[in-house]
């Protein structure tokens, strides 16, 4: 089993924390998907990468005058109205979306710190996607 050093060190100096509310560690993504790289984490590393050179073409991306994102973003973000925490199944479920494409616009608000994931569930046996 692989040592977690940066993992430890985000516990200890308080940038992860135990959410007694929520049942989960919290901390920014960007920390943890560093700390997991960093720890020797290979999958980690290749999503780095790939996150990285994914985030250049979309910053190359000219927009469209009337801006399609911010009708996305507002729709999302209705989606998290009420309590303000919601499943990915419910928002693919109220935009009409695939629960992939909900999970891709999760991860690009969160980098944009517009949402926090807070809650990260394990797959059981049965569940894995096919």
């Amino acid at each position: 089993m692989e040592r977690m050093d940066r993992l430890t060190e985000l516990r200890e100096n308080g940038t992860m924390r135990w959410s007694g509310e929520q049942h989960a560690w919290v901390a920014e993504p960007d920390a943890v998907v560093s700390a997991l790289a960093h720890d020797g984490f290979e999958e980690y590393k290749r999503e780095v990468a790939r996150w990285t050179s994914t985030v250049r073409r979309c910053e190359a991306m000219p927009r469209p005058a009337d801006d399609w994102w911010a009708d996305v973003e507002q729709d999302f973000l209705a989606c998290l109205e009420g309590d303000g925490s919601t499943s990915i199944a419910t928002i693919a479920r109220r935009l009409a979306i695939s629960e992939d494409a909900a999970s891709s616009l999760v991860a690009i608000l969160a980098r944009e710190g517009k949402v926090r994931i807070s809650v990260v569930e394990r797959v059981r046996r049965g569940d894995e996607a096919a």
